[in-house]
This record gives structure tokens, sequence and C-alpha cells, in this order.
């Protein structure tokens, strides 16, 4: 929706987010996007004549809806009908104008427009009239000394590192998955950014939990104006901890040196890694990214997010406490089974869209179960997302391998034309005749087998737990028999039966162990895992 706002035309739409709380309401409506649009810039045609006042548009709008409180600014605040009307009109004001972008003259045109609106009435009262906004419009796109300050666009000053992503408008593009879930996490992360002081944070988790996805669903808040007036006018580039360390062939940056990262408030920082770069080895990365970092984190000119493992943050705070000082830390968990069978029915439409197929609710359920059951020792969401991609991947390509005769029609086409192409050079038409009745041949008979083959086996799309399944026997050099039949073992309770009777005799420190014993069990016939029943039974009950 915002895809065409410029960089103060968002701000704008913040700071109306923001009016809209502190005044109670439930939808943003014009007199919110007035208030917006004039915090988020200086008119000249309001502050020469001394018609503009904040304060005393406040105390109007608040008497006309009396008796509301304040809501908090981190639920979901819609606009309302009207509201979109005004985006609509600033919309179709800028293309009448042939300008590029939608800034605040068009958002102020948008409002002034809706002439039965409290928002319109206030502009009148101020002695504001349409023809004069359409002409400051107009003259705003084609002269310096425009009415409307626009102050420095935040994308106007593009990072100059390789390794630099800007994830902000990566976001504006639609180019970033939305997040699922996590939303504790993510309030907690945009309270620690909204603070006075140790306003850095520091995702951390195991691999594989979603620390990045949890990044890039910030970037898609600051992007959809659902972020607090304070993270507002914010750009969020993302770097990997690596660019800070020496490269084999000297460092990367030096003390002195330019920063490919701008130094700007309006500049938040994420270093994916930065808390692992201790566990690297000697040492090599902490003081480089202490020397980079240190600086700007203790002028309070830079706010950073990173991430680490639990073990990188301990050790990262034994051998560098002066830049793990300026850090909160926000755990993130691993989800369960449920929150990851969420999580993975809201991402898997993109990799339905990449591999052009549909991917079964049961097979999600089968991906998050089996990846618990024959990958422990990686972390949800990941691990079943990696099976989900591989199967599609795997499932795509079968369906679309032809068989050998289709490929030997396709080749004998290839043969036949080049001939033909090399006999009309050569002039020997009636040769290049022969090769081309070859050809149309060919191609007919294919045509055929292809219609064939689509009538005798109809397509199928959907991608179903045994697909899951395959990748997984693939993986683990298994039989897919018994892939399968550790799957129905689990999903019956056999499991859990074992796991009880083994536990009861493994003592307490082991007993992390059971489940994995309890698969090998799953693996053995029937009689053999009733017999091993049987005889723990038996121990049991001997035990004094």
């Amino acid at each position: 929706m915002f895809e065409r706002f410029n960089p103060t035309a968002r701000k704008a739409i913040f700071l109306a987010r923001y009016e809209t709380s502190q005044f109670g309401a439930e939808e943003i409506e014009p007199e919110h996007l007035l208030l917006g649009i004039l915090g988020a810039g200086e008119f000249a045609l309001l502050k020469t004549e001394g018609r503009l006042n904040l304060d005393s548009l406040r105390l109007k709008i608040g008497q006309r809806h009396p008796g509301r409180k304040s809501i908090s600014t981190s639920i979901d605040i819609p606009v309302s009908k009207e509201c979109q009307r005004a985006l609509s009109v600033a919309a179709e004001e800028a293309s009448r104008l042939k300008h590029d972008h939608i800034g605040l003259e068009h958002l102020l045109l948008g409002v002034a427009r809706l002439e039965k609106s409290f928002a319109a009435e206030l502009l009148r009262d101020m002695g504001v009239t349409i023809a004069q906004l359409h002409q400051e419009a107009t003259r705003v796109n084609t002269s310096k000394g425009a009415a409307i300050i626009e102050p420095q666009s935040a994308e106007a000053e593009e990072p100059s590192g390789k390794g630099v992503r800007n994830l902000t408008r990566a976001a504006q593009n639609g180019a970033l998955g939305s997040l699922i879930g996590r939303e504790r996490e993510l309030e907690r992360a945009i309270q620690i950014l909204c603070r006075r002081t140790r306003n850095n944070l520091v995702l951390v988790g195991e691999p594989g939990v979603g620390k990045t996805a949890l990044i890039e669903g910030l970037a898609r808040r600051i992007a959809e104006a659902n972020v607090p007036p304070e993270l507002a006018d914010k750009r969020l580039l993302a770097i990997d901890a690596s660019w800070l360390a020496p490269s084999r062939g000297g460092a990367r940056w030096e003390a002195g040196a330019p920063s490919p990262v701008p130094d700007r408030p309006d500049t938040m920082l994420c270093v994916e890694g930065l808390f692992d770069v201790a566990t690297a080895g000697a040492g090599w990365g902490v003081m480089d990214a202490v020397n980079y970092l240190e600086p700007m984190l203790s002028v309070g000119g830079l706010r950073c997010i990173a991430t680490g493992t639990p073990r990188g943050y301990r050790e990262t705070l034994e051998k560098a406490p002066m830049l793990a000082r300026h850090f909160e830390a926000v755990y993130v968990s691993p989800p369960n089974e449920a929150e990851a069978i969420e999580i993975l029915m809201g991402v898997k439409v993109h990799y339905e869209r990449f591999h052009g197929i549909v991917i079964g609710d049961e097979a999600v359920r089968m991906a998050v179960a089996a990846s618990g059951r024959f990958l422990a020792h990686r972390q949800l969401p990941d691990r079943a997302i990696d099976l989900i991609d591989e199967a599609g991947a795997r499932f795509k390509l079968r369906r679309e391998s032809e068989p050998r005769e289709v490929i030997d029609l396709r080749r004998r086409i290839r043969v036949n034309t080049r001939k033909m192409e090399n006999a009309i050079a050569m002039h020997e038409f009636d040769k290049a005749r022969a090769h081309s009745e070859e050809e149309r041949a060919d191609r007919e008979r294919l045509l055929r087998l292809l219609e064939d083959r689509k009538e005798s086996n109809p397509p199928n799309d959907t991608l179903g737990p045994r697909h899951v399944l395959e990748v997984i026997a693939d993986r683990t050099a298994a039989p897919l028999a018994a892939v399968q039949n550790v799957m129905e073992r689990a999903q019956s309770g056999e499991f859990e039966l074992i796991a009880r009777e083994l536990g009861a005799q493994i003592p307490v420190e082991l007993r992390e162990w059971v489940p994995f014993l309890a698969t090998w069990v799953a693996n053995v016939s029937p009689e053999d895992a009733e017999r091993l029943a049987l005889t723990i039974r038996a121990a049991k009950a001997k035990k004094p």
C-alpha cells in the first residue's frame, strides 16, 4: 500500500498511527492523518501566516471525541474507509501531476478534498484552500524553495559496503517473508530499541530457531508503519559478522578508514553472528568488532541488533565485556511442534510458488514430526522447513522427468534440425527436404506420446507425507519401509510406552537418551520389542 510513498510520507503515516493511539481511537481517521502530515514536515504556506498550531488542533480533535483513553502503540490499528479515500485521492493527485512518489503535499491534498470530513474543516479554519495546496504541490517538485521542506531521504545515501543489505528497502519491495508467531520476542525487541540507554539487543538462540526471521519481521513492521514513532523513520541495514573480521588478504575494515555503513541517527545496524565470532578460534573477530562498533555504541549514535548462540554469547561476555555491556539479551527458544506447524502453514506458500506445487497439510505435519525423530540434532522450525523444501524439489524433478522414448525423440528432432540447416547451407535441398520430413514425423510422434502420457498419468501437484519420508530415507540411507515403520509406531504411541518402560530403569542423567533408544527399539521386530519389554518388567518386579 505504501510502496509509492516517499520516506517523509511514510513518516506521516507512522505519526498518524501514533496520534490515533493517543486519542484512543479504533481506526486511523483523516484528522489523525492530518496531524501526522503536519508533524512530519514544515509547511511554508502555514508557517508564514502563523496558522499552524498542533496543540490547538489536538485540543479540537479531543473535544470531538471526549472521554477516550489512550491505547498501546503495539497493537494493529486499521485505516478507516474515509482515510483510505484520502490516501487514494493523494495517489491520484500524484499521478495527475506526473510525480513518481507520493509526498506530504499529495497527502494534504487528499485530506483537503474530503470536503465533508472534520479534517477538511480544520484546514478551512486555518484558511487553507485546495487551490493553494494544488499550486504548492506543483511547485514542490520543481523548485528548490518548495513550500514543503522534505528532510533528507533515508534512502538517498545507500550503504557502500558490498555485504550490506537494506532490509527496510527489501521489506518495502515485498522481498521478505512474513513472520509467524514470535509476538512476545518481537515486542520485547521493539521495547529495547525504544529505550533511552542500553537500547541495543542481541537475539540469543540455537541455529535454526528463527533469529533471522525475527529481524526480517521487524523490518516488515517498519515498512508497514506498525512501529512506535521512535522507529518510524529508521532503516535497518544488515551485515554478516565475518564482514568485520580480517580476511586472508587483509582487514576488510581498518581503523580511521571511512565506514561503508553510514553513522546516521536514522540507521539501525544488524550484525548477524556477532556474538559467535568469539568461538571462531584465537579471538580474531572479537577485537575487530570492538574496534568497529564500540565507538559508535559508546556515544549512543548507533542502534544495533546482533545475533548469537548461547555458547557464543557466554564466550563473548568473557572475551569482550566492553562490547557485551551495550546489549540487552532476548532469548529465542525453539517452538514446540504445534507452533512449528503453524509457522510452516504460514510460509509454505512461498515454497509452493517456487516449486510450482501444492503442499498438503499432512505433509507439513509429517515434516515436523519426522524431523523431530530423525533430525533431532537440529532445531525447529528450520529442520522441518528444510525437509519441505527438499521434498518439494524432489517432487518437482520427478514430475518433470520424461521417459526414455520421449528423450530419444527430442534428441532426434534436434539432430535432424541441425542436419537440415547444414544441408540448406550446402545447397543440398533434397537432403534438406528428407531431414525436414523426418523432423516433422518425429515431432508429431512426440506430441502423441505426450498426450497419451497425460491421459494415462494425470498430473498430481500435491506434496504428501510419503514424499517427506522419501527425503528422510535418502538422508539416513535407510529403506523407506523402515522409515515408515518408525513413524507409524511413533504416531501410535508405541515409543512413549517403550520410553516409559526404559525410563523407569535408567538413571535421571541418562534419560535424555531414552527417545533415541526407543527409536532404535522400534527398528527391531515386534516380537523382539515385546521380549525386551517383558524382560524390563521382570527385572523391575525382582527389584527389592
